[in-house]
C-alpha cells in the first residue's frame, strides 16, 4: 500500500506540472495577440501618416502596383511605369507568369516543410516513447487501464511524459508483473518486459476474480 500512494502522489505531482505548462502556454498566446494587435496598429499609423505625407507635399498620387502594393509617384513617374509594364508585357508575358507560378511553388513547399517540422518538434518536444515486451509474442498492450491497438512486442510512441500503469494480457496467460508503473522522460524511450505465464482454467477464474494493487515492472531505460 506504501508503493501504491508513493505512485499516487508522483502521478499528482506530474499532472500539477502539466497543468502548470498548460498555464503558461495560454499566458504566451495572449501575449501573442497582443504583439499582433500592436503591430497591427503600428502598420495602421503607418498608412495614415504616409498618406497625410504625401498628400501635403503635392504633385503625389497614390499607386497600387500589380503586385496589389500601394505607392505614391508623381503622374511622370506613373507614366514610366506603366510604359515599362506594358512592354514587358509585350516582350514576355507568359514567361513572367509561369515563373512567378514556380516561384509560389517552391516558397509554398519550404512553408509547408517548415511547418512540419514545426509541428513535429512541438508534438515531440513533451513526449517519449516506450518499448513494451513480453516473454510470449502476441500480448495486448494496455496504457492506463485503455486497450491500445498494438501487441508485445512494439514500441509505443508518443507517449506523454509522466507516470504510466502498463498492463499486458494474452487469453491463458498471466503476466508478471500483473501492472508496471513506469515513468516516461521527454523525448527518451523507456523499456518494460512481462514475463507470461500459462494458467489452468482454475487459475485463470481466480486470477479474473481477484483484485489486488498494482505491483512494481521490469522498467529499464
Amino acid at each position: 500500500m506504501d508503493q501504491e500512494k508513493e505512485l499516487r502522489e508522483k502521478i499528482r505531482r506530474e499532472l500539477e506540472e502539466q497543468e502548470k505548462t498548460r498555464s503558461l502556454s495560454a499566458k504566451e498566446r495572449k501575449e501573442l495577440e497582443q504583439r499582433k494587435k500592436e503591430e497591427e496598429r503600428r502598420r495602421r499609423i503607418l498608412t495614415e501618416e504616409r498618406e497625410k505625407f504625401f498628400r501635403e507635399k503635392k504633385g503625389y498620387i497614390r499607386y497600387v502596383n500589380e503586385l496589389g502594393e500601394e505607392e505614391w509617384l508623381t503622374e511622370e513617374e506613373i507614366k514610366q511605369r506603366e510604359g515599362y509594364f506594358k512592354l514587358e508585357d509585350d516582350l514576355g508575358d507568359l514567361d513572367r507568369k509561369k515563373w512567378l507560378v514556380s516561384l509560389r511553388l517552391v516558397l509554398g513547399a519550404v512553408a509547408f516543410f517548415l511547418f512540419l517540422g514545426l509541428l513535429y518538434l512541438i508534438l515531440t518536444e513533451k513526449t517519449g516513447s516506450l518499448e513494451v515486451t513480453s516473454s510470449l509474442p502476441g500480448a495486448h498492450i494496455f496504457v492506463d487501464g485503455e486497450k491500445t491497438e498494438y501487441v508485445t512486442d512494439h514500441v509505443l510512441e508518443g507517449i506523454p511524459g509522466g507516470y504510466h500503469l502498463i498492463e499486458v494480457k494474452k487469453e491463458g496467460y498471466r503476466s508478471e508483473p500483473r501492472t508496471a508503473p513506469v515513468k516516461v522522460s521527454a523525448r527518451k524511450q523507456k523499456q518494460v518486459h512481462f514475463v507470461l505465464r500459462a494458467v489452468t482454467e482454475g487459475m485463470a477464474d481466480e486470477a479474473r476474480s481477484r483484485e489486488g494493487p498494482a505491483t512494481g515492472g521490469n522498467e529499464r531505460d
